[in-house]
């Protein structure tokens, strides 16, 4: 939670361990490998953001549920973006 209020206050840079930490503790945690990536992409770190959100896609991809293919086309959509930058 920490990571997500430092993104919403611009403080991207201070929001990335957070997010990494999250990551360290659960791998498979979605939402976490998706902030990052929107951190990278916003500090535009973009083959950073494309690992990240690569694994997010991954993550969601596996899940059969509603939501995670709503968070499934979300990650697809940034992963374009930067395939057009």
């Amino acid at each position: 939670q920490m990571g997500l209020l430092l993104c919403e206050n611009e403080r991207l840079e201070e929001a990335i361990p957070h997010f990494q930490r999250a990551i360290e503790v659960n791998p498979r945690f979605a939402p976490a490998h998706f902030n990052l990536g929107g951190c990278f992409l916003r500090l535009q770190r973009f083959e950073e953001a494309e690992v990240s959100l690569r694994r997010a896609e991954q993550l969601w991809s596996e899940k059969g549920d509603a939501f995670s293919r709503e968070w499934l086309k979300r990650t697809r959509s940034t992963l374009a973006e930067i395939e057009r930058m």
